[in-house]
């Protein structure tokens, strides 16, 4: 275990694929820790410590973090984190699928109901930007976890799921905790298990175009994709960003069973709306996405 530092127009498209969700068809469990002493051998300095049946992280000037070395690929991890005091706006998590201090994923909350996903491959990239979630309880307890399973990462807190994205930048690597400088949180109850792969359906891919109007190809128009986990209430969480090609493409992949809600970055609203018929294949129908002229700034 280691220690490391850290107009155009609003398009609305819903497009819902049929078919089942996987299931995950075995696990065994790696830990089940409840940190009543630290006989397993839990990574401890002067900014962490197993006390009192807690895992404590608190540095006031400097993030700190530390994790399991030995690698799991297809896994669920879970524990409870408690927010005790400090900053309220910074994260504190799992990092997952570690190679190095220069390689993993991250899987940050916050104290003020915020999450958010991302990978450092040399630099950070975030996977999901920071979105507010009413599943997020503030400066308080929550249970987090994390699946993954192939190149699909889930993220959950209090049960309720935050984000279903696939990323196939790290396949296996160690696990543990990250906790930003200035924030007091006991970890507790940590689960840990493998997963068997899962059963999948072959993934879709839909063909899209942005064009004005007058039917003038848009390059390098950003389009945030949302995956719509109630379609009645409409809540939705990040899924990712695509960006059109020099000739206005883009391509979005997806899952049967799921719906989703595309949202182009605009300076101003219009009124836009497109229903994707599901019964038509990928192959056979592109989406269109259409802005006024001369409408980009």
């Amino acid at each position: 275990m280691k220690k490391f530092s850290r107009y155009l127009c609003y398009v609305t498209v819903f497009f819902i694929l049929s078919g089942a969700f996987s299931q995950y068809l075995c696990s065994e469990t790696i830990w089940n820790e409840s940190f009543t002493n630290n006989k397993n051998g839990w990574y401890t300095d002067d900014f962490i410590k197993v006390s009192k049946g807690k895992y404590v992280y608190y540095n006031p000037a400097n993030d700190c973090s530390a994790w399991r070395t030995d690698k799991l690929a297809d896994f669920e991890m879970a524990a409870d984190a408690r927010w005790v005091k400090g900053a309220q706006d910074l994260g504190y998590g799992f990092v997952f699928r570690l190679a190095d201090r220069q390689h993993f994923y991250i899987f940050f909350i916050a104290a003020n109901g915020f999450y958010t996903l991302g990978k450092v491959d040399g630099a950070y990239t975030a996977l999901v930007k920071w979105t507010a979630s009413p599943s997020i309880h503030k400066k308080t307890n929550n249970k987090i976890s994390i699946k993954c399973s192939g190149d699909r990462i889930q993220g959950y807190a209090n049960l309720a799921m935050l984000f279903d994205i696939r990323d196939a930048s790290f396949t296996e690597g160690g696990y543990g905790f990250f906790v930003s400088k200035n924030i007091y949180i006991e970890f507790d109850n940590l689960l840990v298990k493998t997963l068997a792969a899962e059963k999948t359906s072959a993934a879709l891919s839909y063909k899209g175009r942005v064009t004005t109007f007058g039917k003038k190809e848009v390059a390098n128009f950003e389009i945030d994709v949302f995956q719509i986990l109630d379609v009645e209430n409409f809540i939705i969480t990040p899924v990712t960003t695509l960006k059109t090609d020099s000739q206005g493409y883009f391509s979005l992949p997806c899952e049967k069973g799921k719906a989703y809600y595309l949202k182009p970055r605009q300076d101003k609203k219009a009124q836009y709306t497109k229903i994707i018929d599901t019964n038509i294949s990928p192959e056979d129908k592109e989406i269109e996405i259409r802005i006024p002229n001369g409408g980009i700034k």
